[in-house]
């Protein structure tokens, strides 16, 4: 089981997306009497084709044939203006974006509809050819070859050599892009693109980019592995486009890409109830036979996966567990802040709150100390705090319920910051619903079994503490798989 973010698939790019050249019939005819294979649509093998019966989501291919970059982003905003800013937070866009300077997009009146335009220059900057088709593909076109001839032809020509500059188009674009992609990362859309002609679009995010073995497009990427047409017709017929073999393949390791970046990530924040099962510490340290995790693997002979663990075996996504012992919820929500900058739309987030009693104090060598034992004059904190005040504090904190206002607002506001994710506050203090402070902030925890077996339950060693056994942490994963499935069910695969 995993965890969804989009139900549709958008495409857009030129004839690579397309499915150029495996149009024309002579073509078919070749791969049928070569490889066996038939279809009567190129679009029924392109890569976005293939895409989308891999995720099982509804598939809008805008590609065309000789489409350029202009195209690609009118119809891309058409998309979401059409189908609304929610439905495009469901999408996955896949843009495969051909910047060239000689593939523009006008409208035309006499067909009320957009023709694609395809130029060259000559040295002395006559037009060396100019092309203009509603469709390149045979099987998709509406209009011959002769119909935009005369007076449509003349007068984007006149246009082009009267009004066209290819720096200001250069700059037109990577504006228009930047600011496409800017919509997608302020409305948390997700997408992925590439770039035909390597242009490099300033302040994009590069995480947005496809990199498959170094290559961000299909045509790129075909070209390098000799998956092009002409090489899968073995040079029988001339034709550069991607081929059959090609579009597969390339599908096959975009899919690979998507899936991992798409792939959650199980940030889990907490004290020692959530840390990680191998405390991984350093043999000379005091740590190596006095820490709980290493106690319990000596009598267990491996260490017993703890809850986050399980949970991320579950459900098949990352984990980042910053959860350690002795954290205080000061902590706790610091190690949050610290990485909230990297928690993606469709992460998991979990937190394990603990006791309201712990606070940090800062020693002489300006690094801050949890305190969450009573401590004696062993104990050196600072030479100017002794340790009466030091166990006063922790009496104070015990003792008073007003400090669950500063926890409950800490939770709201993560709540209010990642109000996309999915979010499990847990308590393992057991805080008792006392009053108004302690009720507020129960109604932000997910409620769970309080009672676990401990390490001490199993192993009847009184030297353990109420840390959870193998079996705990089973049977608390369980719990939360349970809350996750009913509570997030339309975030699940």
């Amino acid at each position: 089981m995993g965890f969804k973010k989009f139900s549709t698939i958008y495409t857009n790019g030129c004839s690579h997306t397309a499915g150029g050249g495996l149009y024309d019939q002579r073509i078919k005819t070749l791969y049928n009497d070569l490889h066996g294979i038939k279809w009567e649509s190129e679009r029924e093998v392109t890569y976005p084709k293939r895409l989308s019966n891999h995720f099982n989501c509804k598939l809008v291919d805008d590609s065309t044939c000789g489409s350029g970059a202009p195209r690609l982003i009118r119809k891309t905003y058409e998309y979401i203006t059409k189908y609304g800013i929610e439905n495009a937070k469901k999408t996955l866009f896949i843009l495969q974006i051909n910047t060239s300077v000689g593939r523009l997009d006008y409208y035309c009146k006499k067909i009320n509809d957009y023709v694609v335009v395809n130029f060259t220059y000559e040295d002395d900057g006559t037009l060396r050819h100019l092309n203009i088709v509603d469709n390149h593909s045979t099987t998709e076109r509406k209009y011959g070859g002769e119909f935009f001839k005369g007076e449509i032809y003349e007068d984007i020509s006149k246009h082009i050599l009267n009004h066209y500059s290819f720096e200001d188009y250069n700059k037109q674009i990577q504006n228009q892009l930047l600011g496409l992609f800017s919509f997608f990362e302020k409305n948390n859309i997700e997408y992925y693109f590439g770039l035909d002609s390597g242009m490099f679009i300033n302040y994009s995010n590069k995480n947005r980019r496809i990199d498959i073995e170094g290559f961000d497009t299909i045509n790129k990427y075909t070209e390098a592995k000799n998956l092009i047409i002409s090489e899968e017709l073995d040079k029988s017929f001339i034709e550069g486009h991607p081929g059959y073999f090609g579009h597969k393949k390339f599908s096959e390791e975009l899919i690979n890409f998507i899936e991992e970046k798409q792939k959650p990530t199980l940030w889990v924040f907490g004290d020692s109830y959530s840390a990680k099962s191998n405390p991984e510490i350093d043999p000379s340290s005091y740590l190596y036979t006095e820490d709980f995790r290493m106690k319990y693997f000596k009598h267990k002979g491996y260490f017993p996966k703890s809850y986050p663990e399980i949970l991320a075996e579950n459900y098949k996504v990352n984990l980042v567990n910053l959860a350690t012992p002795s954290y205080s919820n000061e902590n706790i929500f610091q190690s949050f802040s610290e990485v909230s900058n990297q928690i993606k739309p469709n992460d998991i987030l979990i937190f394990g709150w603990t006791y309201n009693s712990r606070f940090n104090l800062a020693t002489e060598k300006n690094e801050l100390s949890n305190i969450n034992v009573m401590v004696t004059d062993e104990h050196f904190i600072d030479v100017n705090i002794c340790p009466q005040t030091i166990n006063e504090l922790l009496h104070n904190r015990e003792s008073y319920s007003i400090y669950y206002k500063w926890l409950s607002n800490n939770l709201k506001l993560i709540n209010h910051m990642f109000n996309k994710n999915l979010i499990i506050h847990l308590d393992f203090s057991n805080a008792g619903n006392v009053d108004d402070y302690t009720t507020e902030f129960l109604k932000l925890i997910t409620p769970f079994k309080s009672k676990y077996q401990t390490i001490k339950n199993e192993t009847n060693d009184e030297s353990f503490n109420g840390h959870f056994s193998e079996m705990g942490h089973q049977d608390l994963a369980k719990d939360i798989i349970k809350i996750i499935n009913e509570k997030f069910q339309h975030n699940l695969l």
